[in-house]
C-alpha cells in the first residue's frame, strides 16, 4: 500500500514537472486558441509580443555568447550549451509581467462616474486578487524551475526573468497608449468600463429627416 501511494506521489510529480517545462508553449497556445475563437484582440496582440517581440533580445545575446560564456542547461529545461539566458525564463515572466501590469493599471483607474462606487470596488477588489495570484506564481514557479541550476545559471535565470518581464511591462504600455487600454486589457475590463465622455451633459438636437 506505501508503495504504491508513494509510485502515484512520484507520477505526479512528474505530471506537475512535465505541465511546467511546457508551461511557456501552453499559454501561447492557450492565447491562440482563445484569441482566434472569441475575435479577441488584446490576447492576440499579446501573443504576439510574447512569441516574437519577447525572444529576440535573449536570441541575440545567446547567439553572440562565445565559449567563455558557455553555460550547461540546468534546472528542469535543458538546453544547448551555449544558451545562456533560458528563454523559458523570458518567454514566462514576459506574460506574468504583462499579467501584474494589467491588473496594477486597471486597479488605478478612477470611476467615471462619482456614484459607480460599488462597481469600483468590485473591480479593485478582483485585480488585488489578481496581482497576490499572479505574484506567488512568479515566485512559485521561478524557484521550481531553478532547482537542481548552480549558482551561475540562477544569475543567467534571474537575467532572463528581468529581460522577460522588462518587456512585458513595456509591450502592454505600447498597446496601452490608444483605445483607453482595450487593446492591452486581458482581463476584459477596460471593455467594460465606460468613457469620461459618455456622462457629459451636452445638448442634444433633433433633426428631422425627410
Amino acid at each position: 500500500m506505501e508503495d504504491t501511494l508513494l509510485g502515484i506521489v512520484d507520477d505526479f510529480k512528474v505530471f506537475v514537472m512535465s505541465g511546467i517545462q511546457t508551461l511557456p508553449l501552453t499559454m501561447a497556445g492557450t492565447l491562440l486558441v482563445l484569441g482566434f475563437g472569441t475575435a479577441n484582440y488584446p490576447m492576440l496582440f499579446c501573443l504576439v509580443g510574447m512569441l516574437v517581440v519577447a525572444p529576440i533580445l535573449p536570441f541575440l545575446i545567446n547567439l553572440a555568447a562565445d565559449d567563455t560564456w558557455n553555460t550547461p542547461g540546468g534546472g528542469l529545461i535543458p538546453g544547448p550549451s551555449n544558451h545562456i539566458i533560458p528563454q523559458w525564463f523570458v518567454l514566462a515572466y514576459f506574460f506574468l509581467a504583462y499579467m501584474m501590469t494589467n491588473a496594477i493599471l486597471i486597479y488605478q483607474i478612477e470611476p467615471a462616474d462619482a456614484d459607480d462606487t460599488q462597481k469600483t470596488a468590485l473591480r479593485k477588489s478582483q485585480c488585488v486578487m489578481g496581482i497576490i495570484v499572479i505574484g506567488l506564481c512568479m515566485v512559485v514557479l521561478g524557484a521550481i524551475q531553478m532547482m537542481g541550476m548552480q549558482w551561475g545559471q540562477i544569475g543567467f535565470a534571474f537575467l532572463g526573468m528581468i529581460i522577460g518581464a522588462g518587456i512585458g511591462v513595456g509591450w502592454y504600455y505600447a498597446l496601452n497608449t490608444s483605445g483607453q487600454g482595450r487593446l492591452a486589457d486581458l482581463f476584459g475590463i477596460a471593455n467594460r468600463l465606460l468613457t469620461p465622455s459618455a456622462f457629459v451633459n451636452e445638448p442634444v438636437g433633433c433633426v428631422p429627416i425627410a
